[in-house]
């Protein structure tokens, strides 16, 4: 917070970014880490309120959210148990540092709206060359790179391109992940009837328990198992995204 007394003097002058830094885990909830967990979502929400702020002045306000970092010795400071985060999702500092935020995120917008809305509205055309730029500097860092989408499949970019012109364009495999919640059957095969006549990969699927008071969670993951035209790779229980349940799906990704 001591960093954002810089704002006036940045609006002031036009220019200026600020990074505020908090953690994954201000998403999450988890008993014994209240005190941590708190703090972090506060300072996530703040700095997102106070990109706002700025307006049109060439100040910028963004929120750094990395997870888990191997050898920090940070649990053993704070007194927390690092068994809990598995290997897989714990992150190297340096390539928390060094990938550069333009290439994590090649385009961000404030309007928490549909991509094309947002471009619109602040002017931009979304490039998939500049994605693919952004992507080919990624993957010459990390051995793994995971391309989020925003919205589904169909989730408009422009008049004429959306979310899968995304997954061609960079020729990935597509990861579909289910709110599993009233109306998931329909969405789900929906959406993997449109990856398939794109001509692309469904690589597998993830079951998301988004709403812990739905009704028949069970049987709903077994009707998309049995209808879905891919292995579902894992499921996330409600509250606890950083311990999957790895499905029969996980072991081609790699990830079990």
């Amino acid at each position: 917070m001591r960093l954002t007394q810089a704002l006036p003097g940045m609006i002031a002058r036009g220019r200026g970014a600020i990074i505020n830094v908090t953690s994954l885990m201000a998403f999450d909830d988890r008993p014994g880490w209240t005190p941590y967990l708190a703090a972090k979502a506060f300072v996530t929400r703040f700095t997102e309120n106070l990109a706002v702020e700025p307006g049109g002045s060439g100040v910028t306000l963004q929120v750094l959210c990395p997870g888990p970092e191997r050898g920090t010795q940070f649990c053993d400071r704070a007194g927390f148990d690092s068994t809990v985060f598995p290997a897989e999702v714990t992150m190297d500092p340096d390539d928390v540092v060094e990938a550069p935020l333009a290439a994590r995120n090649p385009f961000a917008f404030l309007p928490a709206i549909a991509p094309h809305l947002a471009a619109v509205e602040a002017g931009v055309r979304i490039d998939l060359e500049r994605i693919r730029a952004a992507y080919d500097l990624l993957t010459a860092r990390a051995d793994r790179v995971v391309v989020e989408g925003a919205g589904g499949v169909w989730v408009p970019l422009d008049a004429t391109r959306d979310m899968l012109d995304i997954a061609g364009a960079l020729s990935l495999p597509v990861l579909l992940v289910v709110a599993i919640r009233l109306g998931c059957l329909n969405h789900a095969l929906l959406s993997a009837h449109a990856i398939h006549a794109r001509g692309l990969v469904l690589a597998g699927w993830v079951a998301n328990l988004v709403d812990p008071d739905m009704t028949r969670i069970d049987a709903n993951v077994r009707a998309l198992d049995a209808r879905l035209p891919a292995l579902r790779v894992a499921t996330l229980a409600w509250g606890r995204m950083d311990a999957p349940q790895w499905g029969p799906g996980a072991v081609a990704l790699g990830l079990e």
